[in-house]
């Protein structure tokens, strides 16, 4: 409802969209077998336009950046070789688990110090997840956190906003996904900073086979990025 009644108060002269609509003057096939940026790509078609390219680019302002090298600074851990982990998200269906992102950090503690990222409500599950690692949860802004994120060697993440970021800023990120998540927000292409972990099988949707995916599979990941 909500797209139509933008489209209809928009007044455009020409409305593009996904699938059959009265209110679209360009009716576009919905793509859906592709990642979100492909497919959010295809609208453009009608318009004659191409992206240049479709991966995440995020700027991080001097002052965010200053800041956070600050803290850093404060906190005498080293900028580049941080093992940052975000185990929390929006939706508890898709996390991994607090005690499985504490094994891996713990076994990847060996490149750098460990710190936890995410929402200032989250603060109890990331102090779970870093075993005794830095907490940053809560204590950054959106863009405070992208600047922390590119001050890291690597994210070890569910499907949530830092993943997302971290490969913005161009950290290596491990993503752990559902498989529907995995084909619409796992798709990054660049091999040599993305690995994205899931597991087919029944109640998946439901986040039921998260628990199958092993510490041994990302710790892997994870060690063949920051080699």
């Amino acid at each position: 409802l909500k797209p139509l009644m933008v489209a209809i108060l928009s007044r455009a002269r020409r409305r593009v969209g996904f699938g059959p609509g009265f209110f679209l003057t360009d009716s576009v096939a919905d793509p859906d077998d592709r990642p979100m940026s492909e497919r959010n790509g295809a609208i453009l078609a009608p318009l004659g336009l191409e992206p240049a390219g479709v991966d995440p680019v995020m700027q991080v302002s001097a002052r965010d950046q200053e800041w956070v090298d600050a803290l850093l600074d404060a906190a005498r851990l080293p900028a580049g070789r941080l093992v940052a982990v975000s185990p929390g998200s929006s939706r508890p269906v898709t996390r991994w688990g607090a005690a499985r992102f504490r094994e891996t950090a713990a076994r990847l503690s060996h490149h750098g110090p460990v710190v936890a990222v995410g929402s200032a409500d989250e603060r109890p599950l990331c102090e779970e997840a870093c075993g005794g690692g830095a907490n940053l949860a809560g204590r950054t802004t959106v863009g405070r956190l992208a600047a922390l994120l590119k001050r890291c060697a690597i994210l070890v993440s569910n499907d949530s906003g830092p993943l997302h970021m971290a490969y913005a800023v161009g950290t290596p990120v491990v993503g752990i996904f559902r498989p529907l998540e995995r084909r619409r927000w796992g798709g990054y292409r660049d091999a040599t900073r993305f690995r994205a972990i899931s597991r087919e099988g029944p109640g998946a949707a439901e986040g039921l086979t998260l628990p199958l995916i092993t510490v041994d599979e990302v710790v892997a990941a994870a060690e063949e990025l920051l080699a």
